[in-house]
């Protein structure tokens, strides 16, 4: 199909030198060793399965991210065992948290396993956040929010609006805080 579709003679337009090249070639074979292997152990069918354990796989290279400066997304499969000061889960919104395919094929559980596994790696701050809206395909779709939100203790949420938030006017001392740490952030640099 590669040869037929003219992929290779793409890739190497695509490149700035035969090593690039070479690299790229060896990622496509690479990727067609993996569907081989995939499909003769069968652990889960098709593609989806497939695709699924590749998500698994680059998961696993964390390289010390809790040691890393700066802002880390991963995924919530990647974040087991991991522990950060600061957590954002974003996405808790019926369709995405739980997933739609869950859902569908009464996996709910999986999730509300794996969102326990990201609410657990907070250590200070843990924000969990929902659209009210998404654009698909150029049109706005209403949100709603995940029933996972649901079951947690009203007691330990604060439930504050985006709208709300963006119309409070910060304090002086806030402003000062937030532009000291901006002049540190690019003195460091």
């Amino acid at each position: 199909m590669l040869a037929e579709i003219k992929f290779y003679d793409a890739l190497k337009r695509g490149c700035k030198d035969k090593d690039e090249e070479e690299m790229r070639r060896e990622n496509v074979r690479e990727l067609i060793r993996a569907l081989y292997d995939h499909r003769r152990t069968r652990r889960k069918k098709g593609l989806l399965g497939f695709l699924d354990d590749v998500a698994l796989m680059g998961d696993k290279e964390s390289d010390d991210i809790e040691k890393k400066k700066g802002v880390c997304l991963i995924t919530l499969h990647a974040s087991k065992g991991l522990e950060f000061p600061n957590v954002y889960l974003v996405g808790l919104e019926e369709g995405v948290l739980p997933h739609k395919r869950s859902i569908q094929e009464g996996t709910r559980d999986e999730e509300r396993r794996l969102l326990y596994v990201g609410i657990t790696r907070a250590q200070k701050n843990l924000t969990l956040t929902h659209c009210q809206s998404r654009s698909r395909r150029g049109q706005k779709i209403p949100c709603m929010q995940s029933s996972f939100i649901d079951e947690i203790d009203p007691a330990l949420l604060d439930k504050v609006s985006y709208r709300q938030l963006a119309e409070q006017v910060a304090s002086e001392e806030a402003g000062k805080d937030y532009f000291a740490m901006m002049k540190e952030m690019l003195a460091g640099d």
